[in-house]
């Protein structure tokens, strides 16, 4: 769709000879000295275009730089195409209604989404609906300035479709935000609400007024705060503790480093999955919602900051707020209501959704980013709003024939130009994710096979697809392929060498080949990453059992058991180094409390039978090894040990 838009905005720039216009209301000079001295941030996009530029030369992945540098740059040239066609009121109204009726259709297919039937038999088209949840802050505060407009002017001059569309759309907008349960999202709508409400305020009645409304709203919330202080404080510290905002805390401090390791230049645009677990906090994984792959930063400004550094960051905060400061200007000082009440709207939708991203990063997906965009471009184009009528424009393009022979290859090359750009950088990924989704079903399937082929599909259309080459690698590994495996995952970490469980994945490899020293040195890294999996120091503890370096297998097994008590292989294998050391006392009791939290585990009852018996605690291992046989009565081991223990004892009582 923008692929197409951009194409015919180009056509119309090229082709269309109407004469040049004041984008000014011409009945106002005081207006028109005043806003031309505001100005386009055309040089501050123009310069951080070229950053993000030199940021996608400096990243260490140019796959993951490229696709964000694509979608960045298509952003940006919707907002310019949003600038060039919205200049008029019957133009804007067109593109609103349209905007309006997709956003209708949206929510509709959302709300089936969560099964309120509103129209039956949809398909379930959201992968992750909260993602729609920015978009829909955006929305309500546009939608709101129109039926503003309406009853202010009388609905007899408002069209029929536009008002009962904005009067159905803040219904269906409001019951899809409270059925994502996005609770960043309904803060961003309050403040997008009282944003609207003190623009309005101060447009129509002055500042003074509008200061009493905010600091009635600020009084509101500590009058809410003191009323609900207690549950309000508990619900934050349970969420630190295990909840979503606790991990967000972690991840946030982790990004800090980050950005504080790199904070001017940034470490490259769409680079912040392959650098930050560097950087990441190990408390992080105390958390129950924590995962082995970060993808986001869950606070947009930071993690622009972590890849575009200061200088991103300050060149994207200059154009976003002379955008927004030159709207408000503009609606200041027009005449025009429609306009001020759209101004007040647009800003107001902006500052919401930016608002929610401050705990989110809902603009690095289409669904928000896209739409930041082209508000702001809506803002750019009402600011210099015409109030008279378009003219009319001939069907046929004029002018020299030497001119249009000129313009046309100039349209077919920008067209091929486009065409690669969109084809490669959008439309593969998008074939790729459809099979690595079919991947994902196979491999849920347990036909390995299957998902091989469609994650090597997947690679082949898109050789920065992380998920599929680290997927692809474990099902070789699966299968038994463990020469491709290896492939595979040396692969992946030229791409990302921390990649979620790279370095235990490949240690498992080393194991199964019995490379024990390199294995030890990938677990060695990724405990390193992970101090908090235990998983990955039974391991590491076991592949220095085996290379025969016994006190560091017994200090990362006691490490296990510092973390979780209650993991009995660690006391049984820790009971194994005691008895390599004849440190029978010591065996016993770790083999007695991994028994007791595996009380069917028949090996670890035959550990603690020899450890017994080599103690010469004859009776005790008699009694292990008799309960072992009643459990499994053809367990030649048993049997031997209770020969050898009747002999013993004889013996003794031969003496």
């Amino acid at each position: 769709m923008v692929f197409c838009v951009i194409l015919l905005w180009l056509y119309n720039w090229l082709f269309q000879n109407s004469p040049k216009e004041n984008k000014f209301p011409t009945g106002q000079a005081k207006l028109k000295t005043q806003n031309s001295k505001l100005g386009l941030p055309s040089g501050f996009i123009s310069a951080f275009c070229i950053w993000c530029l030199v940021s996608f030369f400096m990243a260490w992945n140019k796959f993951a730089s490229a696709t964000e540098l694509v979608n960045l740059f298509t952003y940006i040239l919707l907002y310019f195409v949003v600038l060039e066609t919205c200049k008029y009121r019957s133009a804007f109204l067109r593109i609103c209604f349209a905007w309006f009726l997709a956003t209708f259709i949206a929510e509709v297919i959302l709300l089936n989404h969560f099964s309120i039937p509103v129209i039956h038999n949809l398909p379930r088209l959201f992968g992750n609906p909260t993602f729609f949840a920015p978009y829909i802050v955006l929305c309500i505060p546009v939608i709101l300035s129109f039926i503003l407009y309406f009853f202010v002017n009388g609905r007899r001059q408002a069209p029929p479709l536009l008002f009962a569309l904005c009067c159905i759309l803040i219904v269906t907008s409001i019951l899809s935000l409270y059925k994502l349960e996005a609770r960043a999202a309904w803060i961003g709508l309050c403040v997008s609400l009282v944003f609207f409400a003190c623009a309005f305020v101060y447009l129509r009645w002055g500042p003074a007024k509008s200061f009493y409304l905010f600091i009635g709203v600020i009084l509101l919330c500590i009058a809410v705060w003191q009323i609900r202080s207690e549950s309000i404080m508990k619900a934050i510290n349970e969420e630190l503790l295990t909840g979503t905002i606790g991990i967000r805390k972690w991840i946030w401090l982790g990004s800090l480093k980050m950005f504080l390791a790199s904070p001017f230049i940034g470490w490259g645009i769409g680079n912040f999955a392959i650098v930050y677990p560097q950087f990441r906090c190990p408390e992080y994984f105390l958390n129950p919602h924590a995962v082995n792959a970060t993808q986001h930063v869950h606070c947009e400004a930071l993690e622009i900051g972590c890849e575009l550094g200061i200088v991103g960051l300050v060149l994207l905060g200059v154009i976003i707020g002379n955008i927004l400061f030159r709207g408000i200007h503009a609606a200041r000082n027009t005449d025009d209501r429609l306009k001020k009440y759209l101004l007040i709207g647009f800003v107001s939708g902006i500052a919401g959704m930016l608002f929610e991203n401050l705990g989110n990063v809902d603009l690095r997906f289409h669904s928000s980013g896209i739409f930041l965009w082209f508000a702001l471009g809506c803002v750019s184009a009402l600011s210099g709003w015409k109030t008279q009528k378009p003219p009319k424009e001939n069907k046929f393009p004029t002018g020299k024939a030497g001119q249009t022979k000129f313009k046309i290859p100039i349209m077919i090359l920008f067209s091929m130009l486009f065409l690669f750009i969109f084809s490669y950088f959008s439309l593969r990924p998008l074939i790729a994710e459809v099979y690595f989704r079919k991947g994902v079903e196979y491999r849920n399937e347990k036909d390995w096979n299957k998902a091989i082929n469609m994650y090597q599909k997947t690679v082949q259309f898109n050789r920065g697809h992380l998920k599929a080459y680290y997927r692809l690698a474990f099902a070789y590994a699966k299968i038994k392929n463990i020469k491709d495996a290896f492939r595979v995952y040396y692969q992946l970490a030229e791409l990302a060498p921390d990649y979620a469980d790279i370095h235990y994945n490949l240690a498992k490899l080393y194991t199964i080949t019995e490379d024990y020293k390199k294995a030890a040195e990938e677990l060695d890294i990724a405990v390193r990453q992970n101090p908090y999996n235990d998983k990955g120091l039974m391991s590491l503890g076991d592949v220095y059992e085996k290379l025969g370096k016994l006190d560091l297998a017994t200090q990362q097994y006691k490490r296990v058991i510092k973390l979780n008590p209650r993991f009995g292989g660690a006391h049984n294998n820790l009971g194994n180094i005691y008895m390599m050391k004849k440190e029978w006392e010591e065996a016993i009791e770790e083999y007695k409390f991994a028994l007791m939290l595996m009380p069917k585990a028949l090996g670890v009852a035959r550990n603690l039978g020899v450890a017994y018996y080599n103690k010469k605690d004859y009776r005790e291992a008699k009694n292990i090894f008799e309960k072992i046989l009643l459990i499994q009565p053809d367990n030649k081991q048993a049997e031997t040990y209770l020969e050898q223990i009747s002999k013993a004892m004889s013996k003794n009582s031969d003496k």
